[in-house]
């Protein structure tokens, strides 16, 4: 646990307020997503083969459960029950050992996803607006109490992209925590108000790097 808040803290954006701006991108639902645990939603006989690529490029077939292989399909990442880590590639039932490059999966862009902090957005949905990288801000998220015990800035980034999300999808690590999340924030019932956060213009007209990056 002490890992994980180590990571949600250095994602924090601490910049100054007066060098952003937040244009208002309408109310959007808001699902939550997280990284499949073979400990806890593998149960069942492991009648289900997948194959695994590994990054030395061997291939390797694992034994899983089917609820596992669906659940895992859904959300896009996984743990095994040894701590290897995969993410769904467009080859179905083939899947990425992403463990090296990221301790709790990997976005779309490359990223590692963090949680509380990765979104993942739907390009043809009402958040077509949004592209991997773009900052976002949910009012109703500030002040949420997570699992850790810290609150939350409302601070969001985009750093994954799925097909069958609606509006945004905030990536939560655990089941446990998008249930309480998603029950919290009463999604399902309210649209929630989202803004993009942009830099806003230096005195010569160009955008402050320092603002757009991490």
């Amino acid at each position: 646990e002490g890992a994980i808040v180590n990571i949600i803290d250095s994602y924090i954006d601490r910049r100054q307020p007066d060098r952003v701006k937040h244009v208002y991108l309408g109310k959007l639902p808001v699902t939550c997503y997280w990284t499949v645990d073979e400990v806890d939603e593998g149960l069942g006989p492991r009648a289900t083969t997948i194959t695994v690529a590994r990054p030395d490029g061997r291939r390797q077939r694992v034994r899983v459960s089917p609820n596992f292989k669906r659940r895992l399909d859904v959300e896009g990442t996984a743990m095994l029950t040894h701590g290897q880590v995969l993410n769904v590639t467009s080859w179905p039932g083939v899947y990425d050992d992403v463990t090296r490059l990221a301790q709790l999966g990997m976005g779309t862009g490359g990223k590692g996803l963090v949680p509380f902090r990765s979104i993942a957005v739907n390009r043809f949905s009402a958040a077509k607006g949004l592209k991997l990288g773009d900052r976002v801000y949910i009012p109703q998220a500030v002040g949420l109490r997570l699992p850790a015990g810290n609150r939350h800035d409302g601070y969001f980034r985009v750093d994954d992209v799925g097909s069958g999300v609606r509006g945004i999808d905030i990536y939560t690590l655990t089941r446990r925590d998008s249930e309480l999340i998603e029950r919290i924030l009463r999604n399902d019932r309210h649209p929630l108000a989202m803004y993009k956060v942009l830099a806003k213009k230096s005195v010569r007209g160009r955008l402050a790097a320092r603002d757009l990056t991490d």
